[in-house]
């Protein structure tokens, strides 16, 4: 018996070997779409002879004879499996043809692509482009439609929750910068003690709805709190203020702890801590002398702006979460009752076209 050996030439290096790889795969890419089109092809013929047969039982019958046909909800489920296989043999074959494109028709990338690459998706967030498009569809689409309707348009907009919630948006956010403003103005040293830091606080953590605002402002609470307590503590000891190495040891055990607790359903509250010790030691840490309460007690900023966007998001125009789930289920439930609606009355609408055609006299 004979039998070949196969030896490994110079050329069978990685590139070599990832190059026969991807054309294996691009030989493969043509037996899978016609194997997709040929299924698309018998799921066609399939519902074409169920909906000739239907129709072709319904136009034999005698007149006044009894006539036995698939129930609505045959024919709805039916439809639905149609559309719904339809629907997954052409996003394989859209996700096939893209897969095709990139391995077997892209060029090599090169040195720059490698290095930049990985950044270009970030370049729409980074570059504000989804805001922009927003603010050109409010301002120069919506807003001009809206004023050729008259006031009516605004009376419609009212009483929508989303409307309500960018409202209280708006509202927290100019509380707390105007209150930020007058403490800085009646005291000028609070300026040296960070209070935007409740600004900031106010932007993240308002949502539209109740529940997620008290979620969000729990963790503010507790982060801040604990590490604002943990950093007053290790900033209040002279020996251990001004030493390196015992703020660097603390850190890293901080960071440590974090790193273990941070698949926790608690992550949030507890990033935040690690964030709020760390700002209390690394600005304030310079060698000479402790740290200051008053830094510490800045935090009060942080506080102020969250509990104001709890107040304002329960107490004025609250939105819970039930509420938002019983809405978004009764527009599912109006569209599903304009499709069936359409459906019944186009097969009502086939139905009496096939009936006319067959009552006319066949020269």
């Amino acid at each position: 018996m004979a039998c070949t050996v196969r030896t490994h030439n110079k050329s069978d290096d990685p590139a070599a070997h990832a190059k026969a790889t991807d054309g294996n795969f691009c030989v493969m890419v043509g037996a899978f779409g016609a194997g997709l089109l040929r299924a698309k092809e018998e799921l066609t013929v399939f519902m074409k002879s169920h909906t000739e047969m239907y129709w072709e039982r319904m136009m034999a019958a005698a007149p006044g004879s009894p006539i036995t046909l698939p129930s609505l909800t045959n024919v709805r489920h039916l439809m639905f499996s149609w559309v719904l296989t339809n629907s997954i043999i052409t996003a394989t074959e859209q996700l096939e043809r893209a897969l095709a494109a990139a391995v077997c028709n892209a060029p090599p990338p090169g040195l720059h692509h490698r290095l930049i690459g990985w950044m270009l998706p970030l370049w729409p967030l980074l570059s504000g482009r989804h805001l922009f498009a927003n603010w050109y569809k409010v301002l120069l689409v919506d807003l001009p439609a809206a004023m050729k309707q008259g006031s009516a348009a605004f009376t419609r907009l009212l009483p929508q929750p989303i409307f309500q919630a960018g409202v209280k948006y708006w509202a927290v956010l100019v509380l707390v910068y105007v209150a930020t403003l007058m403490a800085m103005h009646f005291d000028s040293a609070i300026a040296t003690l960070t209070p935007a830091f409740g600004y900031v606080a106010a932007v993240l953590t308002m949502s539209e709805r109740v529940e997620a605002t008290v979620s969000k402002v729990s963790f503010w609470l507790a982060g801040t709190i604990v590490g604002g307590g943990l950093g007053c503590l290790a900033m209040w000891h002279p020996a251990v203020a001004t030493n390196p190495y015992a703020l660097m040891a603390i850190m890293v055990v901080a960071a440590f702890l974090v790193g273990l607790l941070g698949q926790t359903r608690g992550r949030v509250a507890i990033t935040l801590t690690l964030m709020t010790l760390s700002a209390l030691i690394l600005c304030q840490y310079n060698g000479v002398v402790p740290g200051k309460l008053e830094v510490a007690l800045a935090r009060v900023a942080v506080l102020a702006g969250v509990l104001t966007t709890v107040v304002i998001c329960n107490m004025v125009l609250p939105w819970y979460t039930s509420t938002w789930a019983i809405q978004t289920m009764c527009h599912v439930y109006e569209h599903s009752i304009q499709l069936l609606c359409e459906l019944v009355a186009k097969s009502y609408q086939q139905g009496a076209e096939a009936v006319a055609a067959a009552a006319q006299p066949h020269p």
